[in-house]
């Protein structure tokens, strides 16, 4: 999916503003700690690192980070299971984490592990990001999980498609969520790019949340 420039602007905003409130009349220029969590090919990994910022770009895919590697050169980089990196944080050590349309590829019955996990590793007034699909049970199913094929990839001689887990969510599912694992919504909603690409075949949910308290 491609990313809304407005939706890197605006987290970076809210970092400013959340992790950063002593200096942010005083500093444009302020240095975060982001982690890129399911990075892909490092599109946004190269966007925060050219800002200045420190970036720990993660994704399951060698292949994905070999590209990030090449065009991202001054990232940090680890190519791991997101589920299992709540083991390798160290508490309140984080500013930011970006997550654009990553987590939707997770098992529903994963997310509320992974977002209390990522919730110990970020600072007080760090900032969360993260975007779903958007479906109800009545349009996906009752589990709000389907596999299908990535119409992006062409399969080689006789492969078989490619096919990608999808989970589905609704705002009141996302906000319940993330009220149970102690993140305060600071904005929620959706963006629709079906008019732009092929690809797209649901408008996606946008969250970004903070942490308050200690």
């Amino acid at each position: 999916a491609l990313t809304p420039t407005a939706l890197r602007d605006s987290f970076l905003n809210y970092l400013h503003e959340e992790a950063h409130p002593v200096t942010k009349k005083t500093s444009d220029s302020i240095s975060s700690t982001i982690i890129d969590l399911g990075c892909g090919h490092g599109r946004d990994t190269l966007h925060f690192t050219t800002l200045g910022h420190h970036v720990l770009a993660v994704d399951y895919s060698y292949a994905m980070l070999h590209h990030a590697k090449t065009i991202a050169p001054h990232a940090h980089y680890l190519n791991m299971d997101m589920r299992m990196l709540k083991n390798l944080l160290i508490d309140q050590s984080v500013d930011g984490i970006w997550s654009h349309s990553s987590l939707t590829h997770l098992p529903k019955e994963d997310l509320e592990s992974l977002l209390r996990g990522l919730y110990v590793s970020i600072k007080v007034g760090g900032v969360l990001y993260f975007s779903l699909k958007v479906g109800t049970h009545d349009q996906i199913g009752q589990a709000g999980e389907v596999v299908e094929p990535d119409t992006r990839y062409t399969p080689i001689d006789n492969e078989e498609d490619i096919c990608k887990l999808y989970s589905y969510y609704t705002s009141s599912e996302v906000v319940e969520l993330l009220s149970k694992t102690g993140w305060e919504v600071i904005k929620i909603g959706e963006y629709d790019q079906r008019d732009k690409s092929e690809y797209p075949t649901h408008s996606l949910l946008y969250v970004f949340a903070t942490r308050r308290k200690d």
